[in-house]
């Protein structure tokens, strides 16, 4: 044994499984590459969601203003 244990320490250690691996790793992907193209298509994705956003509320308040200027 290492170090003078009469028992082995593989025990006394985290092994985290691939799949929580995996998911760490993709946390960093961004950060270990060079190739911007995760990073863009993540931008791309959000501000896909923050325009559909905003044209479901230009969609309210034109609906608003048409009550209105009905009255």
């Amino acid at each position: 044994m290492l170090l003078g244990h009469k028992i082995g320490l593989a025990s006394c250690y985290y092994r985290p499984t691939q799949d929580e691996m995996y998911a760490e790793y993709q946390k960093a992907i961004d950060n270990l590459t060079i190739n911007e193209e995760n990073r863009l298509r993540k931008k791309v994705k959000i501000l896909e969601v923050e325009k559909s956003r905003l044209d479901q509320l230009e969609f309210s308040l034109k609906r608003l203003e048409e009550k209105y200027h009905k009255r």
